[in-house]
């Protein structure tokens, strides 16, 4: 397997996809440097609870961005690439053709050459288990998850979490 590293992005077997796990361990460091806190509100099946959290774990934080990997082998030639483009902004759209990745949709909005807004659809099934979730990260500022579960025989559960990054 050959291997070329940019700052974002991995090429494998000849195929660039964004390098989302480098890119989530430069924000975690930088976030854990920059001692960011949050504000976070949290919604379970209607029921909201809010948060103020100066002393975060970043890593723990952004575990569920830093685990999404577009660069697996597993998912060479397994999305659809597409690029759009407006003034200083760029667009690289994921779509995955297989439907076995759960990793449907992938969305890097780059501006001034710099990601800026990242947007993922993971969608899982089983026999028993489904889920559709849906993330956004915007870069030093926010990310928000929100999503639906459901085991079979049961009602569908819901969540959403909404967090803004606030210097201290």
């Amino acid at each position: 397997m050959l291997l070329s590293c940019s700052s974002t992005e991995i090429k494998v077997e000849g195929i660039s996809y964004f390098d989302s796990q480098g890119f989530f361990e430069k924000e975690i460091a930088s976030l854990s440097e920059e001692k960011n806190g949050y504000r976070k509100t949290l919604e379970i099946n209607g029921k909201v609870d809010a948060f103020i959290n100066q002393e975060v774990n970043w890593k723990e934080e952004l575990e569920i961005f830093r685990n999404i990997q577009l660069n697996k082998p597993a998912y060479n030639g397994k999305f659809a690439v597409t690029h759009s483009a407006s003034g200083n902004s760029k667009s690289v759209y994921y779509s995955s053709v297989d439907p076995k990745i759960p990793v449907k949709n992938f969305h890097l909005l780059s501006i001034d050459n710099k990601p800026h807004v990242i947007e993922i659809t993971l969608v899982e099934n089983s026999l028993v288990y489904s889920s559709s979730t849906y993330l956004k990260y915007v870069v030093n500022q926010a990310y928000q998850i929100k999503g639906t579960q459901k085991l079979k025989g049961l009602d569908p559960s819901t969540f959403s979490i909404i967090s803004t990054f606030e210097p201290r």
